[in-house]
């Protein structure tokens, strides 16, 4: 399941967004892959959540912590925005 993005900004030369969400501490937490799908007007960036191996045998604090991915498109944004592809 997709996790909420809070934030995109552009980096040079607009074909690197860094996207901005907030997750959990790490190892329960880390970032486990991006999903980029290019739609006719929009472009839908979707972060997906998981926990290194061996995570689970551990405790794991409830703690919020701001975290941010570099994302590279694979076409120009052109006229499109983005949209959050997380569900909710």
């Amino acid at each position: 399941m997709g996790i909420p993005a809070c934030l995109r900004t552009p980096l040079p030369p607009l074909m690197v967004w860094r996207i901005f969400f907030t997750s959990g501490v790490e190892p329960c937490y880390v970032l486990d892959h991006v999903k980029v799908n290019y739609l006719a007007e929009r472009i839908m960036v979707t972060l997906y959540e998981g926990s290194r191996r061996g995570a689970l045998t551990q405790g794991c604090i409830a703690l919020a912590v701001f975290k941010a991915v570099d994302v590279r498109l694979d076409q120009p944004i052109g006229r499109r925005t983005f949209g959050d592809g997380a569900p909710g």
